[in-house]
Order: C-alpha cells, then structure tokens, then sequence
C-alpha cells in the first residue's frame, strides 16, 4: 500500500461566528518520533488536529495527503479524543469492532485482541465492560484500539490529561511502542516534561497561530517570544 505521508495543511483558518479560531496554519507531518502540539487552553491544539483529521472542513486552506491536492479515499489515520469514547459493550468487543475492516477469521482476530490488551495489562478484564474501568484504564483501551490496525498517522488529544503518574508512565510508553511499530503519532500536551521525554518536534500554538514549530532542543533550550516563555514558565 503506497504511504499517505506527508499530510500537508496548508494557509488552513477556521472561523466560526465572525471570529477566527486558527488563522494561515502551515504544517507538515513526516514520518518521524511523535509530533507534539502544545499551547495554553484556547490555542487552537484541539481544532488543529480534528481539521487534519478531517472530523472538520476549514474555512479556508487545503490539507494534502502525499503531496496531492486530490486526497486518498481511506486516508489511514485514527484519532483519541481527551475523553475516550467508549462502545457500551465489553473491553473485547470494543477491540473486536476495531477489526471490522480486516478480512481475518475470528480466531485470528481473538489473537490479534489478546495480544494488545496483553500489551496494556488488561487481558484479565476482556470481558469487563469498557465503560466501567478507570479512567486510564479507559484511555489505555482507547489509544490501542487506535492502533491496532496500524494506521499512518494517530491523532491524541490530550492523551494523560486528568490521569494519575502511573497510569501517565504507561500510556506515554504505548505511545512510544505505537511510534517505533510504524505509526505517526501527532499528539497535544500540557505536560512539558512529558513533550521532553518522547517529542521528535514541537508545535506551540497561541491564539489559533503556529509561533513555533522545532525540535525539543531548540525548544528547550533557546530563548523564545514572551508568549513561549511565559507558557514554559507558568505551566
């Protein structure tokens, strides 16, 4: 399968009730280590990602798939909303309706969903429904769902938002394993020693505008606009 990569937005603004909510966004996503959004509440980070997601149009702008102005019919990407949507059935079949698309007999697909809730130490809940773990438990089943069909691009809103430091360690290593198995994971964070520890570049959003878009040791490490320096300071 030819790759959809790079996914390209180009001049994109979104207005809605006379007000611009993004405005001339330009930005590439190649494959690499996870690209990580970050910005105070309000920036843009959320919207961004569900325009390239296509959840959303533009008001104006295009988004490219493989440098073509004609987008694939079944761009290969999923999105995790910060608070994860779960089916209201058990955390098996929450995985096994993720599978729907793949021609396997369902003894494969019972393999397929062993393994991953394997992965995230949740097998022994296979028959629990979904809807009644934990917050991170939720979040964990969420983004490996997302993966388990190994899409191009994953799209994380806010992946540990609200979740406790253990539950935080776990995910941001699924996170990790996703990446390094193929897929681009463009995430948004608050978590500035999070975005230290597994960003291959940083976007910073403020007021619906890219300010900056680098890697982790320029961003890090180099004097910015007061804007940048205040979120590095405060958060």
């Amino acid at each position: 399968m030819n790759s959809s990569l790079p996914l390209s937005l180009e001049k994109i603004s979104f207005k809605a009730n006379n007000k611009y909510f993004l405005r001339d966004i330009n930005v590439k996503v190649e494959k690499g280590l996870p690209k990580v959004i970050m910005g105070p509440n309000g920036s843009g980070k959320t919207l961004l990602m569900r325009i390239a997601h296509g959840v959303l149009r533009p008001t104006s702008g295009r988004v490219y798939w493989s440098g073509s102005k004609t987008p694939p019919l079944y761009p290969r990407q999923t999105m995790v909303f910060q608070k994860p949507i779960m089916l209201n059935r058990s955390v098996e079949t929450n995985l096994a309706f993720a599978l729907n698309p793949v021609k396997k007999t369902s003894q494969e697909k019972k393999k397929i969903i062993a393994e991953a809730l394997k992965k995230i130490k949740l097998l022994e809940k296979i028959k629990v429904a979904a809807r009644s773990l934990s917050q991170g438990e939720q979040q964990k089943l969420a983004i490996i769902r997302s993966a388990i069909l190994c899409p191009e691009i994953i799209f994380l809103d806010e992946p540990t938002s609200n979740i406790d430091p253990q539950a935080t360690i776990e995910i941001e290593q699924l996170i990790m394993d996703i990446s390094r198995d193929g897929s681009q994971v463009v995430m948004s964070t608050h978590n500035i020693k999070q975005a230290e520890r597994i960003a291959g570049s940083i976007i910073f959003m403020s007021r619906g505008r890219i300010l900056k878009d680098t890697s982790p040791d320029d961003f890090f490490l180099k004097n910015h606009c007061s804007e940048i320096q205040q979120f590095l300071n405060n958060v």
